[in-house]
């Protein structure tokens, strides 16, 4: 009688409640090859061993063993967990599956994959009403293009969205990677957002790009870099010395559609080794190795450039590269050159035309070709002493260069020049001055750049 009345509560804990199945349409279905049930603390219990299948709705899960618990209508999962819902597949050696808020969970380690893309983590949640994960330490996603790592994700299939957060990076296949401390990231329309501290890095050119908020749009090539972006690109001389150009400003922007071009708008600084410059908008066109910048209509003065001890403006400034070393400079419309001289306090050599030609020679300024409506003021020295100016006018002229000092001045076309002796110009240096003359703000020191640098980059952190 013992014996009969165990069977028939084992039977009766075995087979579902078809009065419950009415009333909850969340109950689950559960088979395997064998079953034992049993009551914990008022809780109705069945154990499935071996060859285990669970379907709940458009769930299906399948595992070694589970321990059912009808009464909250869930179920632990042990052993080669494996749950599919449409395209989604998760894999975990434990876990436990939600009846009633259709979720699974798993802190043994758990992998999710979807089309190409794979999902790789510490502890899983996956909710099924919504065919939404999340996902929380040591997170790696990958897919055919590219490597994301982060802290935590969320993962939503249904509009194919991404929501990565902590110390992110993201690698391509190729030689581009991204550090951000969150990133939002739309799959389907290759939309990406990124904030906090942001890197963009390209290893194979050597150039980074910082800042606080990054949009990218893949379709379109395009990229946008604001909250005080930093572009770096470190060469190495013949020397074997370490040369880095740095572009600050307050809006960045990447193009790779037609041109492979960056672009600094608004408060743009510009320095590499004795070059720098001031302006408000530039572009770097990396595959000709060029930088332009120019002065857009309504900007009350134009570009502005040091090299060494001079100062040169101009219209448009074209900057020509070679292997990343200066090969020269053109200076289109107003073109002008003001340069120190010695310890005097208001003493400036000066030239002006309307185009205006620079040429490097290991990256040292060796020539200077001016041309149109050439005005120059040049004050001579002997033996270090002053010794007067020479006032000229020509249709051109040269300046020749050694060890970064004038050498040789030449004018070309109608030449006129006046003599003015010391004693006529001492203490009345301003008003030897010609027409355009103008000296611009203070020059970009290197410290102006390096602030901007992250105290610490998130960057290779060794979990491929």
């Amino acid at each position: 009688m013992i014996r009969f009345f165990t069977l028939a509560i084992l039977i009766h804990l075995a087979l579902p409640d078809s009065s419950a199945q009415t009333k909850n349409s969340n109950l689950l279905v559960v088979i395997g090859d064998s079953l034992v049930g049993y009551v914990v603390d008022a809780d109705r219990v069945r154990e499935f061993i071996g060859n285990v299948v669970i379907t709940h709705g458009e769930v299906r899960i399948t595992c070694n063993n589970a321990i059912q618990n009808l009464t909250r209508n869930e179920v632990e999962l042990i052993g080669n967990v494996i749950i599919t819902q449409d395209s989604i597949t998760l894999r975990t050696e434990r876990g436990k599956y939600y009846g009633r808020t259709k979720t699974a969970y798993s802190k043994d380690e758990i992998d999710l994959t979807n089309g190409n893309m794979n999902l790789k983590a510490s502890i899983g949640y996956y909710y099924s009403e919504d065919k939404r994960a999340q996902f929380i330490n040591n997170v790696i996603l990958k897919d055919s293009a590219s490597t994301l790592i982060a802290d935590r994700l969320n993962y939503l299939s249904e509009i194919n969205k991404i929501v990565a957060v902590g110390n992110v990076v993201v690698r391509d296949s190729g030689s581009s990677s991204l550090v951000a401390d969150s990133l939002i990231n739309f799959r389907d329309e290759e939309l990406v957002n990124a904030f906090g501290r942001i890197e963009v890095r390209d290893t194979e050119n050597n150039v980074s790009i910082f800042g606080e908020e990054l949009l990218s749009d893949a379709s379109k090539k395009y990229r946008l870099i604001e909250g005080n972006p930093l572009f770096m690109q470190v060469d190495t001389l013949d020397s074997g010395k370490l040369d880095t150009l740095f572009i600050s400003s307050r809006i960045m922007e990447q193009r790779t559609d037609s041109l492979d071009m960056f672009i600094a708008k608004d408060s743009v600084k510009i320095r590499r080794g004795d070059f720098s410059s001031s302006n408000s908008h530039t572009i770097l066109y990396k595959d000709e190795n060029k930088i332009f910048t120019y002065r857009p209509e309504g900007d009350e003065y134009p570009p502005v450039l040091w090299y060494n001890n001079s100062q040169l403006s101009g219209d448009s400034v074209f900057i020509y590269l070679n292997d990343s070393k200066l090969e020269s400079i053109d200076i289109r419309e107003n073109a002008l050159i003001v340069s120190n001289v010695g310890e005097y306090e208001f003493r400036f050599d000066q030239i002006s035309g309307d185009k205006l030609k620079m040429l490097f020679s290991n990256d040292e300024l060796s020539r200077v070709d001016i041309t149109g409506n050439v005005l120059s003021i040049y004050y001579y020295m002997a033996d270090s002493v002053a010794n007067g100016l020479m006032k000229s006018s020509s249709e051109n002229a040269t300046m020749l260069f050694e060890d970064n000092s004038v050498n040789d001045v030449r004018l070309y076309g109608s030449p006129v020049s006046e003599y003015h002796p010391e004693g006529v110009i001492q203490g009345k240096e301003k008003e030897f001055t010609i027409p355009t003359f103008l000296i611009r703000g203070e020059r970009p020191g290197i410290d102006l750049f390096l602030k901007k640098l992250p105290v610490k980059v998130f960057y290779n952190r060794g979990r491929d």
